[in-house]
């Protein structure tokens, strides 16, 4: 069966299409003189696989960044070691001692023996010269006592220093010899001979002079 001008014209449009429809890509068809009629020629496109160009997928290659090296400064540490703080100086008690604080002297008191030698001349020269000797002897003024004319007030007053409450007050010609003689040596070693006003007439004997 011949070909007409038509078919072939139909046929190469047919084909111009299908190339540039599929961008260049072939079809699958017989050659020019052997082609069928345009419908099977159509089926036979549609029907054939469809091969597409394979395009290779860009690679992208990002660079390598260099390692950057971040130094940070290294943080001092200032450790500040402070002494403890000094204790407060507290008072520091004084020392405790068993011994008493020194008490005020106390008159001496006479030895069991009595007087001793030297003492009793003196007081013996003094009584004589005060009283020649006499216990109740009372004054021409009426002021002064005893064998050693105490003043009332010298008396009683010194009595009491050295622990003798029961003479305060008593009337001094009155006491016996003894105690009187007892105070008048407390009173000698108390230091008070200079009140005698005979002292210096006895003051010798004191040194063992005759």
């Amino acid at each position: 069966m011949g070909e007409s001008p038509e078919y072939r014209n139909a046929l190469k449009a047919s084909l111009a299409v299908l190339t540039l429809g599929v961008g260049g890509l072939a079809v699958k068809a017989d050659s020019y003189h052997s082609h069928p009629p345009p419908e099977k020629v159509y089926a036979q496109a549609f029907a054939d696989p469809v091969l597409l160009p394979e395009f290779p997928f860009p690679t992208i290659t990002i660079p390598e960044l260099p390692a950057v090296t971040v130094t940070l400064p290294a943080e001092t540490t200032t450790t500040t070691v402070s002494s403890p703080p000094s204790p407060a100086t507290e008072a520091q008690p004084l020392p405790i001692t068993d011994s008493a604080p020194p008490a005020e002297a106390a008159p001496q008191s006479a030895p069991d023996d009595g007087p001793t030698a030297n003492e009793k001349a003196y007081l013996d020269c003094i009584g004589y010269y005060e009283s020649t000797s006499d216990p109740t002897r009372v004054d021409d003024s009426g002021r002064h006592f005893g064998k050693y004319q105490f003043l009332q007030s010298t008396w009683d007053a010194f009595v009491v220093k050295i622990g003798r409450d029961d003479l305060k007050g008593a009337y001094i010609p009155d006491v016996d010899e003894a105690t009187q003689d007892y105070v008048a040596l407390m009173f000698l070693r108390a230091g008070n001979r200079s009140q005698w006003s005979t002292d210096p007439n006895c003051s010798h004997l004191l040194h063992g002079e005759d």
